[in-house]
Parts: structure tokens; C-alpha cells; sequence
């Protein structure tokens, strides 16, 4: 099925059949606001310049609709002209049904929606940005004669957002100047779904410390202040580390495996198919995120349990039968997770070098605060360290450093043949490495 718009400015004969907005114009729009808004900072700015950025979305994409369709009399009379009263019908099978009116605008599931939802909230965003008096942000590098000053405010996917900041004062601001510039496009923060987190070694537990309290609220309600949350399928702990990561994959990972506890018992079904529905259906789940984890020995050893528990209850192997680890892998045809963690992580890296240098991705891969002071005690084992070992694991050069590994990724043909070659032999990555 198709739906057909009908707006003040299309008729049955102009309608609109395919609505979509491409996603290259899509990602043009942030662009557009800023060229657009960059002189114009009062708070009525949204209202007083929309019907112009909107009339260069619809220009973007005027090619879906007939003779220029669109026109724009001031205010947000576009925006409700294009959502509210107007005449729909629906194609089925090349044939249309009766024009029915609609009265209830744009919502979640219509075509319209993500378009003009992602340029208001971008915009916001913007206007938030530019107006913050207190502080820019999370500060990864101070700027100076040689180097240039790195901020970084927010990292958002769709509607899920998180503000970062230096200071309690600062998130305040921020989600402040962003609750309001939202408002004007009609977008509400909701306190009891929103989180905040302090960053320190000592965020992990309650009750915390003075320097870990956050009193922050939105709209006049508190906003929780939590150890962890979850930020796109990921667990984001205040400590930094990625134990309770590791934790909530290993749950997830075995209610997914007891759930395909008919196929591990069946005896018609062979084991390397029940190996591959493994690969598929758990370890993809246990493995989720896993291209960014620095792992350590004891956080590896606690994946490959898992792992070899699984692996005896689909091969019935019992306790008492005394048969190794390497034994039960050599049954599967399947490698350590280690393996696979290791592949994950190569491949990322070769898309993070490869990446261009204003890339946030790129420059924390290189990144040394030159500001703050370490705490006391070893150090912690970084991503890149884990990427050194996983690179000489799979290269066989026991002595590779970090220009080395860089000049090998930066050539995505040899790159990817590599981590193709090794898969072939360990059975790990997959098809578009």
C-alpha cells in the first residue's frame, strides 16, 4: 500500500505517491539550519526563520512532488498545511480508495515524521549549543598555540540523547537552553525517563561522594542519578569499566540460549546446525558491542565459561566424561569468543583509522588529555592495547606496534583480506569486514 497525500497546494491529480525523504538530504539539514540561523540567536528565531528552512527542505526534495507543490505564507502554516487537513487515500493493488480526511497530523509511524522530528531536534540542539554561557561542553583537549580545542556536547541517535559536561552547573544549562528551544517545536523532555550519571572511579556505588552528586532537573522535576544506564543496547557504567557490560551480555546470552532449549535436545536436528543456530542466535547476542570493549584476562575467562557451558549441553557432554576445553571446541568446529572479540575489534579499528581526522572516533583514538592528573595506582588496560594483541595474533608479528598497525588498516583491501583469511581459518567475523 501506498498513501497518497492531498494538501492546500496538491489535488488528486498532483498527489504525492512516495513521500520518503532521502537520506542524503537528510543529512544535508544541519547543514542548511546553521548557514541559515547562524546571525539570527533570539529565542523566536525558530519561529521566525522556519517557513525559510522549510521552504529549502521542500526545495531538496521537490522532485517527489508535482510543479513545486509546496508554498509558504509565513509562520508554521507549511508545516500544517503539509500535516493537518488534508485528504488522504490508500493505493491498493493500482486501484485507490475514497479520499477520507485526516485530522491528526504527523506521528510515530508516518513517513513525514523522522524528517521533520530530526530537524527540530537538531536545531535545538544548535540553538542550545551556541547559547551556553557557563561552559561548551565536555572538554576532551584545551586548546592552546599548538593545538586546537576539542568540545563535545551531546551524542544523540534518533530521539535518545545524552548531554555531556564537565560540571554539574554546565549539564544543568544545557539541559535547560535544550528544554526550551525544544518547546517551541513542540517537543517536551520527560524527567522520569531521563538519567544522569557522574564519570569517576567512584561512581559505581552508593551512596556517592560529594564530588559524584548530581542535583539536576528538568522542567522543575529531579532527574535520577544512577551507577549506570543503558545507551544503545550498551550498559555505561560511572566507573568506566565495562563489568556490568559484561554482566547484562552474559544474562541476555543465556536466556536467549535456554530459550532454544527444544532445538539444543533434538535429536533430528544435526549438531552443525545447532552449532550455527548458536553462532546465530546467541553469540550475536553475547557479543553486542563487543568491537569497543577492553577486555582483560578475567573478563575473557568469564565469557569462555559461558561459552563452554554451552557448548557441552549441545554436544551432551557430562562432567564426569573428563573431555578438555579443547576437545569440546574441536567437536563444535568453533574457535574461543576470544576469537571473535578480537576479530570485532580489528575491524573497527580499520573503519576508525580510515576515518577522516575531524572524526570524534578518530581523534579519541590517539587522544592524551593534556590537562587533569591520573590517580594513583596502575594504570587500567586500554582499547588500544587490546588492539595491539589482537593485531599480532592475527598478523603474526609478535613485535607490531601502533604505525605499523595503522599503515596495515589503512589500506581497507589488505585490511579486509586479512581479517577474511583469519576467519576462514578461526571462524570468526563476518561477510562485509
Amino acid at each position: 500500500m501506498q498513501n497518497l497525500i492531498k494538501g492546500t497546494s496538491l489535488n488528486k491529480a498532483q498527489a504525492a505517491i512516495n513521500q520518503h525523504l532521502p537520506l542524503p538530504h537528510a543529512t544535508e539539514l544541519p547543514r542548511s539550519y546553521k548557514r541559515i540561523f547562524l546571525g539570527n540567536q533570539n529565542p523566536t528565531a525558530l519561529l521566525d526563520c522556519y517557513p525559510e528552512v522549510m521552504e529549502s527542505v521542500f526545495y531538496m526534495c521537490g522532485h517527489m512532488f508535482a510543479d513545486g507543490v509546496i508554498h509558504l505564507d509565513g509562520g508554521l502554516k507549511e508545516d500544517r498545511s503539509f500535516f493537518r487537513g488534508t485528504r488522504s487515500a490508500v493505493r491498493i493493488k493500482g486501484e485507490l480508495t475514497d479520499w477520507f480526511d485526516v485530522n491528526s497530523g504527523t506521528g510515530q509511524g508516518d513517513i513525514q515524521g523522522p524528517p521533520v522530528f530530526n530537524f527540530c531536534l537538531n536545531f535545538a540542539t544548535f540553538l542550545a549549543e551556541t547559547n551556553k554561557i557557563i561552559s561548551k561542553g565536555a572538554v576532551l583537549q584545551k586548546g592552546n598555540m599548538k593545538v586546537e580545542e576539542k568540545v563535545i556536547l551531546d551524542t544523540d541517535y534518533a530521539d535518545d540523547m545524552a548531554i555531556l559536561d564537565n560540571s554539574g552547573e554546565g549539564l544543568q544549562e544545557s539541559t535547560d537552553l535544550l528544554a526550551h528551544y525544544s518547546s517551541y517545536a513542540g517537543l517536551k523532555i520527560n524527567a522520569k525517563k531521563t538519567q544522569c550519571k557522574a564519570v569517576s572511579k567512584c561512581a559505581s556505588q552508593r551512596p556517592f561522594i560529594r564530588g559524584d552528586c548530581i542535583e539536576l532537573s528538568v522542567g522543575g522535576e529531579p532527574v535520577e542519578q544512577v551507577s549506570n544506564f543503558v545507551y544503545l543496547g550498551a550498559t555505561i557504567s560511572g566507573n568506566g569499566t565495562i563489568d556490568r557490560d559484561l554482566d547484562v551480555r552474559i544474562q541476555k546470552a543465556n536466556g536467549a540460549f535456554h530459550q532454544l532449549w527444544k532445538i539444543w535436545n533434538s535429536r533430528t536436528i544435526r549438531t552443525p546446525t545447532k552449532i550455527r543456530i548458536y553462532k546465530a542466535a546467541v553469540l550475536t547476542i553475547l557479543l553486542y558491542g563487543a568491537e569497543v570493549w577492553n577486555t582483560t584476562k578475567k573478563q575473557m575467562k568469564r565469557f569462555e565459561v559461558f561459552h563452554q557451558t554451552s557448548l557441552r549441553r549441545i554436544l551432551r557432554i557430562k562432567w564426569f566424561y573428563h573431555v578438555s576445553n579443547e576437545e569440546v571446541l574441536r567437536r563444535a568446529g568453533i574457535k574461543p569468543v576470544e576469537t571473535f572479540i578480537s576479530a570485532a575489534r580489528l575491524r573497527w579499528y580499520g573503519h576508525v583509522v580510515r576515518m577522516p581526522d575531524y572524526r570524534i572516533p578518530k581523534f579519541l583514538l590517539n587522544w592524551k588529555p593534556n590537562y587533569g592528573k591520573r590517580s594513583r595506582g596502575r594504570p587500567r588496560k586500554d582499547w588500544k592495547s587490546c588492539v595491539l594483541e589482537d593485531a599480532a595474533t592475527f598478523t603474526g608479528v609478535k613485535d607490531i606496534n601502533n604505525s605499523k598497525t595503522e599503515t596495515l588498516a589503512a589500506n581497507r583491501v589488505q585490511w579486509r583480506n586479512m581479517l577474511r583469511r583469519q576467519r576462514d581459518v578461526c571462524d570468526a567475523g563476518h561477510s562485509n569486514d
